[in-house]
């Protein structure tokens, strides 16, 4: 039969494409095997994304030649041709519209997904009434005249599923489950009053293993919590949603997942969907719920419905002042402060607890701190793999540019300065060997040399000219980070929350309900809105920034401070043009009373003079900070203090990011140990809410994270010789660095330590990005003496491998050039994170 314009088209999930070497396309489908030709793997893909269901093949073709690129509209209708029966099939068109008058649809759920079911059936389902109930509304007469209800509630417990089961049992309403599970997604099953299993009847049979009896599974299931409809399998679903809704609406019409229901697994890592299965249910004669006349379903109906009803509003649930009983599982968690830290945990926590409610409240009255974001190869790793999003997006929305390492303006006196490179360094050579020239550190690395020359890892592969546009390959490797805008950067974060399903909640906290001391110590009850609402959870995540709303506001947890190390309390924060020149690298250099930063940006460089106020005065510093930067623009002041609290885990409360502490932006430190502690938390999410057993080993080995970074830090200040200003003729003679005394004796008596096993294994240092190689790069690039051994590699070795490297350096893509290529070219940035795909992620799924 021939492909009609109004026959409405879905994808055959069952079908499948292989590219062939002579780029033809192998069709693998029901009907057996076919070759197309003329089209690429990719645009075939762009096509099918088209169909899902409810679209027309005119639909399909109008919208096709919308793309960019477009297709053709001759090319689209075509490929439709050739596709139908083999990757297309075709859905049975509805009755006319007029016959469905009357027909309701409910769609049950407020969420991101419920609402796009609600879009998809307005649109595949023409004549039929459909209307959606954000909030849990299961009057009798709100369901009693629908002919059928979809259930797409996400981030909520069963025991809200089983009270819409039970809403609709009396008036005999037909309902589809469409769950997110740990395994996947679940359709189905569409239970039926009085005729087939129902979502009861499922739960009973999952749970068979643990041979519970029916009143303990049903329990058992109550606390389990939907998740959310991953967007790689959400056309899928809702295909077999809008199928399903159009064949019980149809007249005669029997419910295709009445005996059972569909499982869509996770996409696999290389993001292909999973082949779909179809598991067989049968009704569960001891199954509560299937008979609306059976005692036991009343009860189960009222009770499932009466706590429901009592929630009056999701998240903002009514706290309560009596504790659950111990043991009760953690299925909420509130995070106080959005930010990089309150989002970046809100998406990892999603990702990384399956199943768990996460709620986001910020203040509208908090403005975010708008400056340049300077980061670790820590973060791209977090982003791409651990949380899977997507760089094109990325790209895209944030612009960011390349961070290879740091360069310092600081050391000896005058002009003194070093490169602070990511990646493996050989510092040795160059301290002994030097270039023609001289002694030059800067010839440590591939990495420091791309930095000398303002380029980045991307390389021409040809030597033509002609060809040079078209010929570069991505390879920049894991050891690169980026610079971020701020603000963009938390836009960008906040669009990824709100498709993740995050709960967001614009609230200014005023109070902390806390319960009184006992045994386990105060806890927090409910955080206490302006307005009067009270929301409560099972855990709770400060990320409220230097005010520590929970942690030290609420818990009092102790503050150390590291003032004697750390001297720098305020920084000056402004842009100034670049004039297109983009450097890949953050610059430090040294100040007067402290250092300025910059970080580039594709649009301007963000400055900032971070100064102890001791030494100078705020519009003194704003001064001479104008005097290094002619041209800048408002500055505005940020204030901080450098230490930490006692608890990183105290209570039912963890602390994040600068609720925790802070050193000073030295480094990059402050989203590299974010991540680092959120990893910590999600590997170690507690099941229970009584279960405090890790939180004194975590609090241990958090704190010694940032004790050791304080005297990572100080060891920049206690040997700068670049200005002979009173604040570092103080820092020379003050700063204090007891705790490296002995590393320090150790690199004057032994040379460099990560040279020399004895000192590099007998010294535990937290955190391999500032370990012995970066005090090794810290001490020589400031000229502290030391004895120099032996360099592993004789003299003409050396200088024939930094010629090697300077080749290499000579064939790269100038910093602004290759973000101008990677605009445009998406392979390039494809490239740039399969190296830390490879990687595998930062840290394990809890």
């Amino acid at each position: 039969m021939t492909l009609a314009a109004s026959d409405v088209l879905a994808r055959d999930p069952n079908a499948q494409a292989i590219a062939l070497p002579d780029g033809r396309l192998l069709i693998r489908h029901r009907g057996g095997v076919s070759l197309l030709r003329g089209i690429g793997l990719p645009d075939l893909d762009r096509l099918l994304g088209l169909v899902e269901g409810v679209r027309t093949a005119a639909e399909v073709v109008a919208a096709a030649t919308a793309l960019d690129p477009p297709f053709g509209e001759r090319e689209a209708r075509g490929l439709l041709r050739a596709l139908d029966g083999e990757m297309v099939r075709r859905v049975d068109l509805l009755p006319a519209p007029e016959a469905l008058e009357g027909a309701a649809v409910v769609v049950l759920g407020g969420g991101v997904f419920a609402r796009s079911v609600e879009e998809a059936l307005h649109r595949a389902v023409p004549g039929a009434a459909i209307r959606r109930l954000d909030r849990l509304d299961l009057a009798e007469s709100n369901l009693a005249s629908a002919a059928f209800v979809v259930c797409a509630i996400e981030g909520a417990p069963y025991q809200d599923l089983f009270a819409v089961q039970a809403a609709a049992l009396n008036p005999g309403v037909p309902v589809l489950f469409v769950t997110a599970d740990p395994d996947g997604v679940r359709i189905g099953p569409t239970a039926v009053p009085g005729v087939g299993p129902c979502f009861g009847c499922a739960q009973l049979t999952a749970l068979r293993f643990a041979r519970l009896d029916p009143g303990s599974a049903v329990a058992a299931s109550m606390g389990f919590r939907t998740g959310t409809v991953d967007p790689a399998s959400r056309d899928r679903v809702l295909a077999e949603i809008v199928a399903e809704v159009r064949q019980m609406l149809r007249p005669g019409g029997e419910p295709a997942l009445a005996g059972s229901f569909l499982l869509l697994p996770p996409p696999e890592p290389s993001g292909s969907p999973a082949e779909a299965r179809r598991l067989p249910l049968e009704r569960d004669p001891l199954c509560p719920f299937c008979e609306p006349t059976a005692p036991s379903t009343a009860l189960a109906a009222r009770a499932a419905i009466s706590i429901v009803e009592a929630e009056e509003h999701r998240p903002q649930r009514a706290a309560s002042s009596v504790r659950e009983e111990p043991g009760a599982f953690v299925r909420s968690v509130g995070i106080v402060g959005g930010g990089t830290a309150g989002y970046l945990a809100a998406l990892a926590l999603r990702k990384k607890v399956p199943g768990l409610a996460v709620t986001l409240i910020e203040s509208p009255d908090l403005p975010i701190i708008g400056v340049g974001e300077a980061t670790t190869p820590l973060l791209p790793q977090f982003l791409h793999v651990d949380l899977g999003l997507d760089v094109h997006t990325l790209f895209a929305e944030v612009r960011p540019t390349f961070k290879l390492g740091i360069r310092f303006l600081w050391g000896a006196p005058g002009d003194g300065d070093f490169n602070y490179p990511f990646g493996p360094v050989h510092l040795l050579e160059p301290a002994v060997y030097g270039e023609p020239e001289g002694a030059d550190l800067r010839a440590c690395s591939l990495q420091s040399l791309l930095m000398d020359a303002g380029a980045v890892g991307i390389y021409r592969t040809t030597g033509e000219a002609a060809e040079e546009k078209t010929s570069w390959t991505g390879r920049l490797g894991t050891a690169a980070a980026y610079h971020l805008d701020n603000e963009r950067f938390v836009s960008y974060l906040k669009r990824r929350a709100a498709e993740a399903g995050i709960e967001h909640v614009e609230a200014t906290l005023v109070e902390t309900e806390m319960t009184d001391d006992g045994e386990g110590g105060r806890e927090v009850i409910a955080l206490v809105c302006g307005d009067g609402r009270r929301l409560s959870f099972d855990l709770y995540v400060d990320c409220s920034g230097f005010r520590s709303f929970l942690l030290e506001r609420a818990l009092e947890s102790p503050w150390r401070s590291f003032e004697s190390s750390l001297w720098t309390d305020r920084a000056v924060v402004a842009e100034m043009p670049h004039g297109g020149r983009i450097r890949p690298y953050t610059t430090a250099e040294t100040m007067s009373a402290g250092w300025c930063w910059r970080i580039p940006h594709a649009d301007a460089d963000h400055r900032g003079y971070v100064y102890s106020s001791a030494f100078v005065s705020p519009e003194e510093a704003e001064a001479e900070m104008r005097r290094a930067n002619p041209g800048m623009g408002e500055a505005r002041e940020v204030r901080f203090r450098s230490g930490r609290h006692e608890h990183f885990w105290r209570s039912n409360v963890v602390a994040l990011g600068n609720a925790y502490g802070f050193v000073e932006p030295l480094e990059s430190t402050a989203l590299h140990l974010l991540i680092r502690q959120i990893g910590l938390l999600c590997g170690s999410f507690p099941l229970r809410r009584d279960d405090r057993s890790l939180s004194p080993l975590l609090n241990r080995r958090v704190g010694a994270w940032w004790d050791y970074l304080r005297w990572f830090l100080a060891l920049h200040y206690r040997f700068n010789r670049r200005l002979d200003s009173p604040f570092w003729q103080a820092a020379r003679s003050d700063v204090d660095v007891s705790h490296h005394a002995e590393l320090l004796e150790a690199f004057r008596q032994r040379g460099p330590l990560s040279y020399d096993p004895a000192v590099r294994n007998s010294f535990d240092y937290p955190d391999p990005l500032w370990g012995p190689e970066g005090i090794d790069t810290l001490l020589l690039g400031q000229g502290v003496p030391c004895r120099l051994p032996q360099p592993h590699l004789a003299e003409d070795a050396w200088r024939a491998r930094v010629a090697r490297m300077h080749s290499v350096v000579e064939r790269a893509a100038p910093h602004a050039l290759a973000l101008d290529l990677l605009a445009a070219r998406p392979d390039l940035r494809e490239s740039f994170t399969a190296a830390f795909r490879a990687a595998g992620p930062a840290f394990p799924a809890g």
